[in-house]
């Protein structure tokens, strides 16, 4: 009998697994065949075991209908995490995790023991292995590294002549999204996607479209200052390059407001609001765009969502509409600690009193590399090209407050 099984977190032979505490084995179920773990009942077979949970020493498998059964040993490597505790915070690394995700199956926390209270201190992820906490500990303080299940992972006593962790070691600020997502050349679709976390930074984008038979390019510069839960952006793009499609050269300013802050993995909410100014004599229409965002993070993972739209505030014969609502949701996976991707997919319904509503959109994916200093490469497909380019590329680079 052949069993099809995967591990994360370990090596696994006929008779022997060696595995990390916290993985998973995931099992290809079959009818034929039944599995017990140490001196249990057999039964069928589970598609997912998580050892962490179980912790079993040996695994059972025998064929449906018979007595005679294949142990398969079960031995546990050894874990541990390093504490490094200074004055103004805790730095953690981790030993033996290789294959593991660390925030999904460990969830380390910091137990602070004073006098005679324990306090519980989240941790924040630097980097694959490297966790930080922003905490004052007293000296003679006892800190544990616990999983969630409360399982002591290291140990040890805060001392006053251990020098405090390097400014460059602390954790980055929680950020939602990217710094530079798609911004797309058409008046009528380029809303672009804002984190509902505050963060200053700027870039230099350069995007171009190509259409049925045509192609149009188009730079933008744009900037956004942060000031606690409040922060203020501005972009401005530059006439349109090759054929002639209308483009946004309007100078957009803005101004959000984080209304509420999550932690962890509890999502953050923002308003927006938004006036684009025609930069030069046209057919653009002065807009407002207020919005709201929605975003959190679960690990690697990120979550973003803006709803809102567009109204011009004064009549026009050109290509603005009277009025668009707009969602746009983007998600982000952490490859390493430098390096993200990303996609966004964004819907568009365009309202004028002469026409019919249509409703346009189009999905972009990237990659964002770097720290304070960035770049982002992002491509957008659309079945539709009467507000646009069926194919979009943007490549943009920046700087970015830590």
């Amino acid at each position: 009998t052949v069993i099809g099984a995967k591990l994360a977190g370990g090596r696994l032979s006929q008779n022997e697994l060696r595995v990390n505490p916290y993985a998973e084995l995931e099992l290809e179920p079959t009818p034929a065949t039944e599995m017990a773990l140490d001196g249990g009942g057999f039964g069928a077979l589970p598609s997912r075991l998580d050892l962490a949970k179980r912790r079993p020493k040996k695994l059972r498998f025998r064929s449906v209908g018979t007595n005679t059964a294949h142990d398969v040993v079960v031995r546990y490597q050894d874990v541990r995490a390093r504490v490094r505790p200074g004055k103004s915070a805790v730095e953690v690394t981790f030993e033996g995790f290789e294959g593991v995700d660390i925030d999904r199956r460990v969830k380390p926390t910091l137990r602070i023991r004073r006098g005679d209270g324990i306090e519980q201190v989240s941790l924040s992820r630097r980097s694959a292995n490297l966790y930080v906490a922003a905490v004052v500990v007293d000296d003679g303080s006892r800190i544990d590294v616990v999983d969630s299940r409360g399982r002591v992972l290291g140990s040890t006593t805060a001392d006053a002549s251990v020098a405090p962790v390097a400014p460059d070691d602390q954790p980055p600020p929680r950020y939602i999204g990217i710094n530079a997502p798609p911004l797309l050349l058409s008046p009528l679709l380029d809303v672009g996607l804002w984190s509902s976390s505050p963060r200053s930074g700027a870039a230099v984008s350069a995007g171009g479209e190509v259409g049925s038979g045509d192609t149009t390019g188009q730079g933008h510069v744009r900037a956004v200052g942060a000031i606690g839960d409040f922060a203020f952006d501005g972009r401005v793009g530059s006439n349109g390059l090759g054929d002639d499609r209308p483009v946004d050269s309007a100078a957009w300013l803005g101004a959000r407001w984080r209304a509420i802050t999550g932690r962890e993995t509890s999502p953050d909410f923002a308003l927006s609001l938004r006036v684009g100014i025609p930069t030069q004599d046209g057919d653009l229409a002065t807009r407002l765009e207020p919005s709201a965002g929605i975003g959190g993070l679960a690990g690697r993972f990120g979550w973003l969502v803006n709803v809102g739209g567009r109204v011009a505030v004064e009549s026009t014969d050109g290509p603005t509409p009277d009025g668009q609502a707009f969602v746009l949701t983007g998600t982000t996976y952490a490859l390493a600690d430098w390096l993200h991707a990303f996609t966004v997919l964004d819907a568009h319904v365009l309202v004028d009193s002469d026409v019919d509503p249509k409703v346009r959109g189009g999905l972009a994916a990237g990659l964002e590399a770097g720290r304070s200093v960035f770049g982002t490469l992002s491509l957008r497909a659309t079945p539709w090209d009467d507000t646009g380019g069926l194919v979009f590329g943007q490549l943009s680079v920046g700087v970015r407050q830590r």
